[in-house]
C-alpha cells in the first residue's frame, strides 16, 4: 500500500531518507503526504516497509542481501553504488536533478556536514532534518519569518557574521559552531553576505 500520493510536475519536495534513528512513523507525519518521490538507502528500507511506506528509489550496493524483497516491491528503481556511504547523498541528489526535481526534504543528514555540501545542493531547495532540528538553506543571505519565541540555531562558516533584526532593533551575531539565538515573538529577519542555514526546533510527535 502506498503511503504517499501522486503529484504532477514535481510540485512538492521529494523525500530522501538516509537514517531513521530519531524518527518514528508518527514523526514523519505530513512529510509523507503529497510526496512525488521517496528515496531511501539500505539501512532505512526495511523499517519503511514495516511502516507500509512505498519507496520509489532504493540506494544500494551490488551485494545488497535482500534481492528477493526488491523483486516483490516492483516497480522499485535501484540506484547501484559502491560501498561508500558518503556518496549516498550525492547519488540521490544527482538522480533528483536529472529528474527535474528541485525541492527535497533530507532525513538523517548530520548538520555538521552541511557547510561542505553547498556545491552538492547547487540548484536545489533542500530542507534537512537532523534530530529535533529542521534546517533551511538561505542561499540568498536573507531570511524573514514570524516566530512565537524560543530559540534556533544559525549554521554558517565559523568567523562569519549574521545580522538579526527584530522590531527595528538590529545587532550583529558572530558565528561559531552551533550558534544558538533566542527569539522574541514576532517577525525576525536574518541577513548575511554569505549563504547560511537556519535550524528550527520541531515539536513533532514521538509515538
Amino acid at each position: 500500500m502506498s503511503s504517499h500520493h501522486f503529484v504532477r510536475e514535481q510540485q512538492e519536495p521529494a523525500l530522501l531518507i538516509l537514517a531513521l534513528d530519531e524518527f518514528t512513523y508518527a514523526t514523519l507525519g505530513e512529510l509523507l503526504e503529497w510526496v512525488p518521490t521517496i528515496i531511501c538507502n539500505e539501512a532505512s528500507w526495511e523499517k519503511l516497509l514495516s511502516w507500509g511506506v512505498k519507496v520509489d528509489v532504493l540506494l544500494c550496493t551490488r551485494d545488497f542481501a535482500n534481492r528477493e524483497q526488491v523483486e516483490l516491491h516492483a516497480p522499485l528503481q535501484i540506484l547501484l553504488m559502491e560501498e561508500d556511504k558518503e556518496k549516498e547523498l550525492c547519488e540521490a541528489i544527482r538522480y533528483l536533478k536529472e529528474s527535474g526535481q528541485r525541492g527535497v526534504n533530507v532525513i538523517g543528514l548530520p548538520h555538521r556536514h552541511l557547510l561542505g555540501l553547498q556545491e552538492t545542493f547547487s540548484g536545489m531547495e533542500p530542507v534537512i532534518w537532523d534530530g529535533a532540528l529542521r534546517y533551511v538553506f538561505v542561499k540568498s543571505g536573507y531570511y524573514r519569518k514570524w516566530w512565537p519565541g524560543g530559540n534556533l540555531q544559525l549554521h554558517a562558516p565559523e568567523g562569519s557574521f549574521i545580522e538579526k533584526s527584530h522590531n527595528n532593533d538590529a545587532h550583529i551575531i558572530p558565528i561559531t559552531y552551533a550558534t544558538f539565538v533566542e527569539l522574541e515573538e514576532g517577525f525576525t529577519t536574518f541577513t548575511s553576505n554569505t549563504p547560511f542555514w537556519v535550524g528550527e526546533f520541531v515539536p513533532y510527535p514521538r509515538g
